[in-house]
């Protein structure tokens, strides 16, 4: 090991120190749902009803054919954290956090016909819940013959 990179090695760490901090946090995003209540709304629901026993959901989007989703997430936790600022100029301040907070988000996911009528719902991690991210379909809203 040659000089420099130990130095390089040891400064890091050095570094970090004098510009980090370990935190212990809690979070809470939104109330939490009944899984019993999502998981028992039966097929054939109307949206309206869905949505008054429900609330807003945190996430709608299209699905294929005319037919869509909407999610409801929550997260209450707390853990420890480690984050990181440096100043570099007036103003300037670069940070760091490491947190999975986005991964441990629970919730339930509805998914509706072209109808607004409930074809299914689910309940567990929206990390395993949600589609992949995509670009929506292009919408004509000056095209009156869609109406």
């Amino acid at each position: 090991m040659t000089r420099r990179s130990l130095v390089a090695q040891l400064a890091l760490p050095l570094l970090f120190a004098l510009s980090g901090c370990v935190t212990y946090q809690q979070t809470n995003v939104n109330e939490p749902l009944d899984d019993d209540l999502i998981a028992g709304l039966p097929a054939g629901t109307d949206l309206q009803v869905c949505l008054d026993q429900l609330g807003a959901p945190i996430r709608v989007w299209q699905t294929e054919h005319g037919k869509f989703a909407i999610a409801y997430g929550w997260i209450w936790t707390r853990g420890w954290g480690v984050s990181a600022a440096y100043p570099i100029a007036p103003f300037v301040n670069p940070s760091l956090r490491l947190a999975d907070d986005v991964r441990k988000l629970r919730g339930g996911v509805l998914w509706f016909d072209e109808d607004m009528k409930l074809l299914e719902a689910k309940t567990g991690l929206l990390s395993d819940l949600l589609p992949g991210r995509r670009r929506p379909d292009d919408v004509d809203l000056l095209d009156e013959s869609a109406k």
